[in-house]
């Protein structure tokens, strides 16, 4: 299926510079300045968006790594 997760925190167009994205696990997942996040391997990882002392949330499970 084409799951499409998201993270929902709201900020300017403006502020998006400002907005930290972090991974719990580069090995499995890593995330851009963007918020872009690549799979890298089978496993799960927390992606975090860090705004303005706001904290989001979403948990990745990589369940197939495609080529």
């Amino acid at each position: 299926s084409d799951d499409v997760n998201s993270i929902g925190l709201f900020v300017s167009e403006s502020d998006l510079k400002g907005v930290k994205w972090t991974t719990s696990d580069s090995k499995i997942a890593t995330v851009n300045s963007k918020g872009l996040v690549t799979g890298k391997k089978l496993g799960k990882a927390k992606i975090t968006a860090t705004y303005n002392n706001q904290k989001k949330n979403m948990i990745l499970k990589l369940l197939e790594v495609m080529a």
